[in-house]
């Protein structure tokens, strides 16, 4: 089995259960959660995609479930997700009151050995995805004087990120390995949001977790001029909002790479998932 087949039991464990909850279910309650509480932590900082779609989730959520709770959204960063990660797994109520939405790269790292994931991926309820297939990318402003992906050959990025378990931290460690690229990941940053603000107080040269739609939606004037350069997405396909970029399938070389790349950037099918405790 080649290295990409690994994740295909985690992808169809959480494809599987797209329906946040369904109708059958609801009649066959007896109304647990009335007047019960429901928090969705989030396992990033404020103001990034992953804080958004949590907080919109929760505001439409509790409509959706018998009993309609009230359903509230917390920020729990820390270690790029993976401190929220364990806290689901290990040591939240097993009764539906807590629920989390951590990043895909974070359900990954039992897969690669990380001795700190203290948790079975497979063994989440994952109970929904708010997004699926949009790629991210690699961003750097124009003070970077970086402009191409080829320019990393002879010239060193920074980056920024939360944790080593962030696709912040992973992305730019990929290209770098994948591609012969220089980069440096700096880390400390509690979402890509600040991460974005760093780069362009020039503290930063760029971030390597630009989600494509959400980035274009609110920098397509900087990318129009130039002050920001999308160089390299992680989609299957260039997107349709950049068609002059390239994607990291289109770059690697060795069969071997690709797969790899496949393993690591597949993650966008699932992008957003909601789980709950085991149990």
């Amino acid at each position: 089995m080649g290295r990409a087949g690994f994740f295909a039991p985690f992808a169809l464990s959480v494809i599987a259960a797209l329906a946040l909850i369904t109708p059958a279910k609801a009649q066959q309650s007896a109304e647990p959660f009335r007047g019960k509480e429901i928090a969705i932590l989030i396992g990033t900082g404020p103001a990034g995609g992953y804080d958004i779609s949590a907080r919109i989730l929760a505001r439409h959520l509790g409509r959706f479930i018998s009993g309609n709770p009230t359903v509230l959204a917390r920020n729990v960063p820390g270690a790029g997700g993976l401190r929220l990660a364990n806290q689901i797994y290990n040591v939240s109520p097993k009764d539906g009151t807590e629920l989390g939405m951590f990043p895909t790269s974070v359900a990954m790292e039992p897969l690669f050995g990380n001795k700190q994931a203290k948790y079975e991926t497979t063994k989440f309820n994952w109970i929904g995805n708010m997004d699926s297939g949009s790629a991210d990318s690699c961003g750097t402003w124009k003070h970077s004087g970086i402009k191409s992906w080829e320019d990393l050959k002879n010239k060193e990025a920074t980056f920024g990120s939360a944790g080593p378990g962030a696709v912040s931290s992973i992305n730019p460690k990929m290209i770098s390995a994948l591609l012969g690229l220089k980069t440096k990941v700096i880390l400390g940053y509690t979402s890509t949001h600040n991460v974005i603000n760093a780069a362009i107080r020039g503290e930063l040269d760029g971030s390597c977790a630009l989600n494509i739609t959400a980035t274009y939606a609110e920098f397509k004037d900087q990318i129009a001029s130039g002050e920001l350069n999308i160089w390299i997405s992680f989609g299957q396909q260039r997107a349709k909002e950049l068609p002059n970029t390239p994607t990291i399938f289109e770059l690697v070389q060795k069969e071997e790479d690709r797969e790899v790349a496949q393993l690591v950037f597949g993650q966008n099918l699932v992008n957003r998932p909601v789980s709950a405790p085991p149990g």
